[in-house]
This record gives structure tokens, C-alpha cells and sequence, in this order.
């Protein structure tokens, strides 16, 4: 049987599926950042709180989420493609 990270190379969909699968219904930390931050997490370009957003949501709506947002980001690439 692949490992999950096998899985995620080969197929995304498949490592969604099967992540899923473990889901309890148990809330995971998630975090919500731009673009722009490269994964890095800090404060605000105003110092006044941190660059990303905190969630507590299950793996399932997690993987909801990601999913929608890397849908997005493909249509505003089309988009900008062709604005060109």
C-alpha cells in the first residue's frame, strides 16, 4: 500500500481522500496567510496582530478549504492569462 506522501505526489485528490478518511470530527489548528508571506509566520505589517488567520475546523472542512482556495488561485491565474 503507497504511504499518504506517495499518495500526494502521485495524486492529490487521493491523499485527500484518504486523509479524510482519518477524520473524527476532532478540530485541527489551520492557518490562513497570503500569497505574499511565503509560509512565513509573523505580525502585521502594522505590528498590531499576526499575518495569517487562526482556525479550529475539522481535517474534512481543512481540506474543504484548501481545496477551494487552490481552485481560486487557478481560475485568477486563467484570468490574469488572458487579460494579457
Amino acid at each position: 500500500m503507497p504511504s499518504a506522501i506517495d499518495e500526494f505526489h502521485a495524486d492529490c485528490h487521493a491523499f485527500a481522500t484518504r486523509l479524510s478518511g482519518y477524520d473524527n470530527g476532532t478540530e485541527v489548528d489551520t492557518l490562513l496567510m497570503a500569497p505574499e508571506e511565503h509560509g512565513v509566520i509573523g505580525y502585521n505589517a502594522q505590528m498590531d496582530g499576526f499575518n495569517c488567520r487562526h482556525f479550529r475546523v475539522p481535517v474534512t472542512e481543512a481540506l474543504r478549504r484548501l481545496a477551494a482556495t487552490v481552485a481560486m488561485t487557478a481560475l485568477l491565474r486563467m484570468w490574469r492569462c488572458r487579460a494579457r
